[in-house]
């Protein structure tokens, strides 16, 4: 009933999951032009919905996960049965604009049995899907049948221009109306609030106060490394990342029969290596009920989880590393992940096991 948590590892293996992050480099007001934008996505899909009278029968459209593939019939009539039982029924009967209808369509999307799919409504006649799968190859993929080319499913960017004239920009752009501003702490603090201001946008914006925003996703089921694009004239204008994003691996499953153990005893051993050799290891439990993977035990910021008492395990002998020891507050975790945080000598390579352990 063992279960292998490393296997020959000789390197760092990174957290179980991490956030991408970027950043943006304003300008004054003064070296903005009218025209200047720049885009940034959030790595969901977004559905563009139309008004109920441009719907035909027949009309549906599919979202695919790594698990399931559910067809959705945009249902006009509320009674056409033509597509068959296999389609979820969309009633669109009740509705008359796009914002309706796309309030109905997630209703029905969230409404799905065992389908690991949310759907966000921005309350403007388009939602957003995203996979609710904690898996590092999981897919999500939206394809649609609709007779109107006004429905339409694309990647979710937003193109965010800078308004130094305080009279709008173009349709579909977010405004980011620099008019009364000067710094370049001015934009940076409008733009701030720009990013934050979208509707369900998978994208915090932080004012560092320097002229400079820090953006980071905010969700981990995509690693979200997508390049950041600018289109300002001004050259010190400017934007990196999207860069460190790790999305949530899979871990170690437990079984219903190892959730059941709140103890557990864990063997380290190195397979190779030479020279001055060491290891450091963190655990990490993912949480049933938030999905997140959550380090165990206590400490601040990155200490808490590491394990030998927080410090790095050192040789027990020369070129070997054996170390055991005891672990509770095992019980309850969908999973579990062992990272090696830091590993030294030369080719060192560990591996690591968990035993059971019933404690009274």
């Amino acid at each position: 009933m063992a279960i292998t948590l490393l296997s020959n590892v000789a390197a760092v293996n990174g957290k179980p999951e991490a956030k991408a992050t970027g950043l943006i480099t304003c300008v004054a007001k003064a070296s903005l032009a009218d025209t200047d934008y720049f885009t940034m996505g959030d790595c969901t899909t977004r559905v563009t919905c139309v008004t109920k009278a441009n719907l035909a029968s027949g009309d549906y459209f599919t979202i695919t996960d790594t698990k399931k593939m559910v067809k959705f019939q945009l249902n006009k009539s509320g009674t056409d049965t033509s597509l068959g039982a296999e389609y979820v029924n969309v009633d669109c009967s009740s509705a008359t604009t796009a914002i309706e209808v796309a309030a109905l369509v997630v209703t029905a999307i969230n409404a799905v049995q065992n389908f690991n799919v949310l759907a966000t409504d921005l309350l403007d006649g388009r939602f957003i899907v995203e996979s609710e799968i904690y898996d590092p190859d999981a897919t999500l993929t939206v394809t649609e049948n609709v007779t109107n080319a006004g429905f339409s499913t694309a990647a979710r960017t937003e193109i965010y221009h800078f308004d130094t004239a305080g009279d709008g920009v173009t349709a579909g752009h977010v405004q980011v109306n620099v008019s009364t501003d000067t710094t370049a702490a001015d934009v940076a603090a409008r733009l701030t609030t720009a990013i934050n201001a979208c509707v369900a946008f998978r994208v915090l914006a932080t004012d560092n106060a320097t002229g400079t925003v820090t953006v980071t996703r905010t969700n981990t089921l995509v690693a979200g490394n997508v390049t950041l694009t600018e289109n300002v004239a001004n050259g010190t204008f400017a934007v990196t990342g999207f860069t460190g994003g790790v999305k949530s691996v899979a871990g170690v499953q437990l079984t219903r029969a190892w959730r059941r153990h709140n103890y557990g005893d864990l063997h380290v051993w190195s397979t190779a290596g030479s020279g001055a050799m060491s290891v450091t290891l963190r655990m990490w439990g993912q949480c049933p009920a938030s999905l997140r993977w959550i380090p165990l035990g206590t400490g601040d910021a990155d200490a808490k989880g590491v394990i030998n008492e927080g410090a790095a395990i050192a040789e027990s002998s020369p070129n070997a590393i054996i170390h055991a020891e005891t672990l509770d507050n095992l019980s309850g975790w969908l999973a579990l992940y062992l990272e090696v945080t830091a590993i030294g000598g030369t080719a060192t390579a560990i591996s690591a096991a968990l035993l059971p352990r019933n404690m009274e």
